[in-house]
């Protein structure tokens, strides 16, 4: 599944992924691969310390 970024969310651009903050709370990481932008899952720990890179506490 092809993803994008809401317009309003805040966007983290680190050198393998780009994480997005949605005003809703969600985190999501996104990766290139072949050309497309994917969405790729996160554990817990991995969502907490996404999260704590935005300032949110967890």
């Amino acid at each position: 599944m092809t993803t994008g970024v809401p317009l309003d969310a805040d966007v983290l651009v680190m050198p393998d992924f780009t994480l997005v903050h949605e005003r809703t709370g969600h985190v999501v990481r996104l990766v290139e691969r072949e050309g497309r932008v994917l969405e790729a899952p996160m554990n817990n720990a991995e969502t907490n310390h996404a999260r704590s890179l935005f300032g949110v506490e967890t």
